[in-house]
């Protein structure tokens, strides 16, 4: 899961590891529109990892401007100095309304991941409720035959 952490510049704050979201919607609740002027986030760039699970930035960046969230600016690709892979940027002026909007649009919307009060259910796995309703409806169809 993504973390968003506050730069030692307020007002700037870096999503970090996007690459362990499972969507660029989960990556946008982790953003706390309260606090954010600008986010900043980065991928290994998917021109030179085509094979790679990387493109989650190009992915939330698009995700952003769909959703009018705000404005994107796409930083080139550039060599990662510590890695010698190349790594692309982005930087994100937050639409704070907007934002807040889309969240509390998403978490109706996945009232099994969100609870009631809004915040995330650490004991949310999909794969268990999607195999607990699987079952339900194979014991039915059983029963009735």
């Amino acid at each position: 899961m993504s973390d968003a952490i506050s730069l030692s510049c307020c007002g700037i704050t870096e999503l970090a590891d996007i690459r362990y979201d499972d969507s660029p919607e989960e990556s946008l609740m982790e953003v706390d529109p309260s606090d954010q002027g600008l986010v900043v986030f980065s991928d290994a760039d998917s021109y030179y990892y085509k094979r790679c699970h990387y493109g989650k930035g190009k992915a939330l960046a698009k995700l952003i401007g769909k959703a009018k969230l705000g404005g994107v600016i796409a930083i080139p690709a550039t060599l990662n100095p510590n890695t010698d892979n190349h790594v692309k940027a982005w930087v994100w002026r937050v639409n704070k309304r907007a934002l807040r909007t889309w969240q509390n649009k998403y978490r109706k919307a996945h009232p099994r991941v969100y609870g009631e009060d809004g915040n995330e259910d650490p004991y949310f796995n999909p794969w268990r409720w999607t195999n607990a309703q699987n079952r339900t409806k194979s014991t039915r169809t059983a029963s009735n035959q």
